[in-house]
């Protein structure tokens, strides 16, 4: 149940993406998601700094900065 709700939303956000980019709302978006993440652990930062957050924090800055780089 869990596999097939995955793939279907995975499949949605695909089109959705393929929208946005043929629209040109693609960076708007883009730049949207960045700031409610970053908004989040910025928030759970400043409640105290526990180990799995720091990972949680690298993994999303290394993924972002790949994002930029393509």
């Amino acid at each position: 149940m869990l596999s097939t709700l995955i793939l279907v939303t995975s499949g949605l956000f695909v089109v959705l993406a393929v929208n946005a980019a043929k629209t040109g709302k693609a960076r708007d978006l883009h730049f949207l998601g960045g700031m409610v993440v970053l908004a989040y652990l910025w928030f759970r930062a400043r409640q105290g700094v526990d180990s799995p957050l720091c990972s949680l924090t690298e993994s999303g800055a290394l993924y972002w900065h790949m994002v930029d780089l393509l």
